[in-house]
């Protein structure tokens, strides 16, 4: 299927999409689902998370203290242990370069 938009929606569409960082593609089809389509149930929207004994902190405890960083005599910052991960070492480029 295919529409035609008039030019008033087609800016409307437009002006939206780049306010949410989309496309108007994505936009249109996202407005079209939530109107014609049934909501998703609750169920689809929150599986359900594995039960454990486990704590957050427990959970959590492999990534404490992984971007730890100590100061020389000079005022400088270096990490305590060298990055392992990807994600690691995007966060300390990035802090590196002031953006964090």
């Amino acid at each position: 299927m295919q529409l035609t938009l008039t030019p008033e929606i087609a800016a409307a569409l437009i002006q939206a999409a780049q306010q949410q960082g989309t496309t108007p593609e994505i936009l249109a089809l996202s407005c079209l689902q939530r109107q014609f389509l049934p909501p998703p149930s609750p169920d689809a929207e929150n599986p359900k998370l594995e039960t454990s004994e486990q704590s957050l902190a427990d959970f959590l405890d492999s990534y404490i203290g992984i971007l730890a960083s100590k100061t020389d005599n000079n005022g400088n910052t270096e990490p305590v242990a060298p990055p392992t991960s990807p994600f690691t070492q995007y966060l300390m480029q990035k802090r590196d370069q002031g953006k964090l």
